[in-house]
């Protein structure tokens, strides 16, 4: 139908062309802003799963900077227990040569202690200055509370992680139960079983050597007939420190127990006669050779202790004497429990309370679980071992080096040497295999999350542009059919001619 009030032909060019116009339109926004989503109502579902990705990515970014500080923080700390180990081991050479008996002993012993007042002030300088960001590294702030710890049982204690909740506002308990107790090494030696005398009997022979060897060395003793026990006991006990074995008298005077000076199952005693021994008579044992059983006599035996079997938390920990090592998923530390809690089998509880460094690796921030380090006290009030501190190597203390025990000094400064050995191991592992390998899942984490966000928003420009190219031929077709349509109605008043 011709007509020329109603034009239909440039009704349907009009729409065709403004659609064509908002085709182009939104091409040429895609090309000019690079995303495929620019409003909702683009793509709603898209907009959701893309705002998803991006939230994912603030985390992971987060998470990432987390890693970053706790990486230099950690440095920091590191670096300070190296100096710190360094000190201890110039103050252990200090140690070292104020026990040579070539040294002036008029201003020598004076001058070794003045050297080691200064290392342990130094010490004490660098656990109280090294900070990172206004946190004290070294001098306890980042160790772990621990709650309702009885000393009875437990000599000491260092926490090194624990599983503590955001804030470290849980706690974790502990539970101790010692199911076999650590032993020392023992040998025994027949004074006079026979005559009860109480002094040293060899039948018709004359002096007996024998060697006894500990964990620290050995030495070889010559004992005559008559010599009291507890005489012999004495000279024994007297070079203790230079071969780890210790003596006492054993049943009614008759016997002597050789034991190690140290529990576990790297202790031993070791005793055998050299020479001297009358025939018939036979000094070392395996057993009390007064005591009940059937104890055999030898030319020589060797002893060794026994590990404690401790349970933590129901998990059996690796023991070394009585030093245990639990590294059970609620908890890991070092402890020591005391003689009293060995021998009598007892059990013990306390808890971690809270404190630690703690660092958030979660991409999830409402999570409650945190990465956690405890970084002890290096302190020379606090660093050393079982022997003691190495605030025990000031003037006037047990281990002084003027008039003190030096062997004792000796001991403490290698335990302490251990001590920050063992914290920088740590802090190397937690680094390692904490940190790194969480950054490395957060890289791989915010690849495949940028993968998929670019995948949902971001525009093909390829295909844009091919949109573009096609929206505008299709708009100039449009156009002149638009200009056709228009031009129709005019040829309809020809009939009216």
């Amino acid at each position: 139908m011709n007509s020329i009030h109603t034009n239909y032909a440039s009704m349907i060019a009009q729409r065709s062309l403004m659609q064509q116009s908002r085709q182009l339109d939104q091409a040429l926004t895609r090309l000019s802003t690079g995303l495929r989503i620019n409003r909702a109502s683009d793509d709603p579902s898209g907009l959701i799963a893309s705002e998803s990705h991006r939230s994912a990515l603030v985390g992971i970014e987060a998470a990432m900077s987390n890693a970053g500080r706790a990486e230099q923080m950690l440095n920091a700390a590191d670096a300070g227990l190296q100096e710190i180990n360094t000190l201890l081991l110039d103050l252990q050479s200090v140690i070292l040569g104020a026990g040579d008996g070539s040294a002036d002993q008029d201003g020598d012993p004076a001058i070794r202690q003045q050297e080691a007042e200064a290392i342990l002030e130094a010490i004490d300088r660098l656990a109280n200055g090294t900070t990172f960001n206004g946190h004290q590294l070294l001098n306890g702030d980042l160790d772990y509370t621990v709650d309702d710890k009885d000393v009875a049982d437990i000599k000491w204690l260092q926490v090194h992680a624990a599983r503590l909740g955001q804030g470290g506002a849980s706690s974790v308990p502990v539970e101790i139960d010692v199911q076999v107790s650590a032993a020392k090494a023992a040998a025994f030696i027949d004074v006079d079983t026979t005559n009860g005398s109480g002094a040293f009997y060899n039948g018709a022979g004359g002096s007996v050597t024998f060697e006894f060897s500990g964990n620290l060395g050995v030495q070889q003793f010559t004992f005559a007939p008559g010599t009291l026990i507890n005489d012999m006991v004495d000279i024994i006990n007297s070079f203790s420190g230079e071969t780890g074995v210790e003596a006492s008298v054993s049943v009614a005077s008759e016997s002597i127990v050789l034991t190690s000076t140290e529990y576990g199952s790297d202790a031993f005693v070791e005793a055998k006669v050299i020479e001297g021994e009358d025939t018939g008579i036979l000094h070392v044992y395996d057993a009390d050779p007064a005591g009940a059983g059937s104890p055999n006599g030898l030319p020589e035996f060797r002893g060794e202790g026994r590990d404690a079997e401790v349970l933590v938390n129901g998990v059996l920990s690796v023991s070394k004497g009585l030093e245990v090592r639990s590294m059970n998923t609620l908890v890991d530390m070092t402890f020591q429990i005391t003689e009293l809690m060995n021998l009598n089998q007892r059990s013990t509880s306390f808890s971690v309370s809270g404190g630690g460094a703690s660092f958030q690796f979660d991409v999830d921030p409402q999570s409650d679980l945190v990465s956690s380090l405890g970084i002890e006290s290096v302190t020379t009030g606090s660093l050393g071992g079982a022997s003691g501190a190495l605030a025990s190597l000031r003037s006037g203390n047990s281990a002084n080096l003027f008039d003190g025990n030096t062997d004792l000094a000796e001991r403490i400064v290698s335990e302490a040497i251990d001590s920050v050995t063992m914290a920088r191991a740590r802090i190397g592992a937690f680094q390692r295999y904490s940190i790194d390998s969480s950054m490395r899942s957060l890289l791989i984490a915010m690849e495949n999350t940028t993968s998929a966000e670019s995948q949902v928003r971001d525009a093909d420009i390829a295909q844009e542009t091919a949109s573009l190219a096609q929206a505008q031929i299709i708009q100039q077709a449009a156009m002149y059919a638009l200009g056709v349509a228009n031009t129709q109605p005019a040829t309809v008043l020809a009939l009216l001619g």
